[in-house]
């Protein structure tokens, strides 16, 4: 268990130290192992479908259940320069809407588990 958390904690020191982003971090993983499961797809899978989220410069909304869903959606968005605007999925109504419209979210993700 130590040897993980040193070697956990050098990697963290030598991100930092390179000012590496979570997009460049992941690029590299998927570099070293294209074919090997993340969640629960392969690396390539993940980074086919981050790819197909969204523009630079937009933020969107993302409303829904935590899944493995939602790290493709937050990678995707990273790599172009959006910016997640995380909403409770807790939250109905009234407090939805402020968030939403706090957010400036030119456009939401939500999972169909939260259609009513």
């Amino acid at each position: 268990g130590l040897q993980v958390l040193m070697r956990v904690k050098f990697s963290i020191r030598h991100y930092i130290r390179t000012r590496s982003t979570v997009p460049s971090i992941f690029a590299q993983r998927v570099a070293l192992h294209p074919d090997k499961p993340a969640l629960v797809e392969d690396f390539s899978e993940l980074d086919r479908r981050s790819n197909a989220v969204a523009q630079s410069g937009d933020v969107v909304a993302i409303f829904m259940e935590s899944r493995p869903l939602m790290v493709a959606l937050w990678l995707g968005l990273a790599k172009v320069g959006v910016e997640p605007a995380f909403i409770n999925f807790n939250l109905r109504r009234d407090s939805l809407m402020h968030c939403v419209g706090v957010s400036g979210a030119k456009g939401m993700v939500f999972g169909a588990e939260l259609l009513d």
